[in-house]
């Protein structure tokens, strides 16, 4: 058979409604707390959001600004060689006309033939 509890050792009822109180208390408190720590990481967040939109945009215009040197670098380098062909060119146009008005200069131009040719080559 099973024993028998004795009727003095049950908790009356304003002991429940103590314990019913303090586990309300308990739950509050517990519920207070939640809600302060949520708040808290929410506002963490959004004081964050301004700094990691700030990294974010400052990424993309690097990207953009190393996309940018690298076209502005073969430009220069277009420029470059296109400064030396104009340099050929005036030189050549030079000792032609030098050639044309007095018959002489013809080493000048081979040596300009010779410079072109090997640019040429070289390209």
């Amino acid at each position: 058979m099973a024993p028998m509890i004795a009727l003095e050792a049950l908790p009356t009822g304003e002991e429940i409604l103590a314990m019913f109180n303090t586990a309300a208390r308990i739950i509050t408190i517990l519920a207070v707390l939640v809600g302060a720590i949520v708040w808290v990481v929410t506002m963490v967040k959004k004081l964050k959001a301004p700094h990691e939109t700030l990294e974010a945009r400052v990424a993309a215009n690097e990207a953009k600004i190393k996309v940018n040197t690298q076209h502005l670098d073969n430009d220069n380098k277009r420029f470059q060689e296109q400064e030396e062909v104009n340099r050929l060119l005036l030189r050549s146009v030079l000792n032609m006309q030098s050639h044309m008005l007095d018959g002489n200069h013809t080493s000048e131009m081979k040596q300009c033939r010779d410079d072109i040719n090997q640019y040429l080559l070289n390209r």
